[in-house]
């Protein structure tokens, strides 16, 4: 069995105190990048925590057969995968996650741009569908977008989830109004 490596930045610097202080109260963002080619792996790590300000924490590996089990034992905001890898492609790794019901936000980020590829991708669930391309920059300022949109899509779901479940199991009735005092809910 192969093992894991979880690929860090070789120019990770330090930082001072207080930067340090600052960053550790912000959340950052857990980002997996699964992709074959070990040197993009790196390349993309530096670009995406370099664009988004440190906002970003990227984790890269490189055997996509082995996501579905690491994830099991860490947790991260957001799944960034190549589509064409050997052993599972980007899409099978999807449909394999989506079928154990993990709902981690899925972005496939490939070079191999046909539409077919795209749709099919959503279909199986995933959130987006980036094309990689010659502009660096832009390229991975539209990825920090996604990666941070999807994010926030997520946890407000999880918080009107968990909104919704604390009314309907409240022991005391809970009337919402409208602004022109309609009963718009009632547990």
């Amino acid at each position: 069995m192969e093992k894991i490596a979880i690929m860090k930045s070789s120019n990770e610097k330090s930082k001072s105190n207080n930067k340090e202080n600052i960053e550790s109260k912000v959340e950052k963002i857990r980002v997996l990048h699964v992709d074959d080619e070990e040197g993009f792996l790196e390349l993309t790590k530096i670009y995406l925590e370099k664009i988004s300000d440190q906002k970003l924490h990227v984790d890269s590996i490189s055997s996509s057969e082995q996501v579905v089990d690491y994830l099991k034992d860490h947790e991260y905001d957001v799944l960034v995968s190549d589509y064409q890898m050997p052993g599972l492609d980007g899409l099978e790794l999807l449909k394999k996650l989506r079928n154990q019901d993990n709902d981690i936000p899925f972005i496939i980020f490939t070079g191999k741009g046909r539409e077919e590829i795209a749709i099919q991708a959503l279909n199986l669930g995933a959130d987006s569908y980036v094309k990689k391309g010659v502009d660096s920059r832009s390229l991975y300022t539209e990825l920090a977008h996604i990666i941070e949109r999807l994010v926030k899509e997520k946890n407000l779901e999880r918080k009107l989830y968990e909104s919704q479940q604390s009314i309907k199991n409240a022991k005391k009735k809970i009337f919402i109004l409208s602004l022109l005092q309609f009963v718009k809910l009632i547990n």
